[in-house]
């Protein structure tokens, strides 16, 4: 898989050398290695009760091995509430320990978290480019404070 499948946009910055292949494929969820620290974790299903306890255990595992976690839901159709769960223990992961992380939204997403009145909260973007872009604006704003 070509990460520009991935995106909408074209991606120029991410070394080629450093994309790995699917670290981990199993039926619904991919985790690719996009750059030294970063793993991409794509998810293909809508994400729900039944199938937030495997990726909150992939995430568990990728969180603690990757400074880096681009969450990819934009092939997701339907995101739950079980959603916000997760990105707050992401939240509560990123301020406790030398991690960051990104999730790149769909429709659905946005539609729970305008609800919610969580747009702010959590770093939701379009692509794997600003989703880097995020992370690296994380990066900085910690080293500045």
């Amino acid at each position: 898989m070509n990460l520009n499948e991935l995106d909408h946009t074209a991606i120029d910055f991410v070394d080629p050398s450093t994309q790995l292949g699917p670290i981990v494929d199993t039926q619904g969820f991919a985790a690719w290695r996009i750059a030294p620290s970063t793993v991409l974790i794509q998810v293909d299903v809508d994400l729900d009760k039944l199938s937030a306890p495997e990726l909150r255990e992939l995430l568990n595992s990728y969180a603690a091995e990757w400074s880096r976690v681009i969450l990819d839901l934009s092939n997701s159709l339907f995101v739950g509430a079980v959603c916000l769960e997760l990105f707050a223990e992401l939240n509560s992961r990123s301020r406790a320990h030398d991690f960051q992380w990104s999730v790149i939204g769909s429709h659905p997403l946005r539609r729970l978290l305008r609800a919610a009145r969580a747009e702010e909260e959590f770093p939701v973007t379009n692509s794997v480019e600003g989703a880097m872009r995020a992370l690296a604006e994380a990066e900085k704003s910690l080293e500045a404070s």
